[in-house]
């Protein structure tokens, strides 16, 4: 069922969803700046300087939400999709309880008939993951989960 085909598809799923993240957010800059730009035409006083730093601090949110996607998408594009045998980044971990593939974290997803949870290290369980292998268990919010399998 997993193996080494289905976690490159799943690692693009994720690189191309931070892809479309930054994309978004590089839209958002140019629509904050086109915004801006109109106010200056249209506005005068103390109404222009509003919305001018309203404009300004739009423009700067979505900058750093490009800014994060963009690391995010390009940490994803170093990870190797090949098989690991312990819990680390770019593992597929398929649990008793839920299969994680631990990257970047999306959430959980249906993909291609399975649903996966993707998460990043940095996450509860994705800390409780970490270097763990076939056949370990551990508690995670009162229920045991034990991995089953390593991808």
């Amino acid at each position: 069922m997993y193996n080494v085909e289905f976690k490159s598809r799943l690692l693009k799923y994720c690189i191309d969803y931070f892809a479309e993240r930054v994309k978004l957010a590089d839209d958002s800059i140019k629509l904050a700046q086109q915004s801006a730009n109109e106010e200056q035409k249209s506005s005068a006083g103390d109404k222009y300087e509003t919305a001018r730093a309203m404009s300004q601090n739009a423009r700067d949110m979505h900058a750093q939400s490009m800014d994060n996607a963009m690391q995010t998408w390009q940490f994803l594009q170093s990870l190797n999709p090949k098989t690991n045998t312990k819990a680390v980044l770019g593992s597929l971990v398929v649990t008793n309880k839920a299969t994680y593939f631990v990257a970047a974290s999306i959430g959980i997803i249906p993909f291609e008939g399975n649903t996966i949870a993707i998460i990043s290290m940095a996450t509860p369980i994705g800390k409780l993951l970490e270097n763990k292998s076939k056949g370990d268990s551990f508690d995670f919010q009162n229920q045991k989960i034990t991995i089953i399998e390593i991808y």
